[in-house]
């Protein structure tokens, strides 16, 4: 059995490495707690109630809540306008 050339694998080395990674830049599928603070305007223990009496769709991984982004985007578009607002006439811009 013969020996591999030895430039055979520098050559496929150099050719590897010719190739640069390009940055891709991937939307995250969930919301840290800390990100659905600052969407809603709510302090983190006022979202963590709305966590534990399920009014956020999420689920709890270990110690851990995770937001879905679609689930939760779907959820604000989707929620009702507070009375008060609907009596009164006032728009509410989002």
């Amino acid at each position: 059995m013969s020996a591999p050339h030895p430039n055979l694998a520098l050559a496929s080395v150099t050719r590897l490495s010719n190739y640069r990674a390009t940055p891709v830049s991937v939307a995250r599928a969930t919301y840290t707690v800390a990100e659905v603070c600052g969407v809603l305007g709510l302090s983190r223990a006022t979202v963590y109630a709305l966590l534990r009496a399920g009014e956020l769709p999420a689920r709890r991984v270990g110690s851990r809540w995770i937001i879905a982004r679609h689930r939760f985007d779907t959820w604000l578009n989707e929620a009702p306008e507070p009375a008060s607002l609907r009596s009164t006439g006032t728009e509410v811009r989002w």
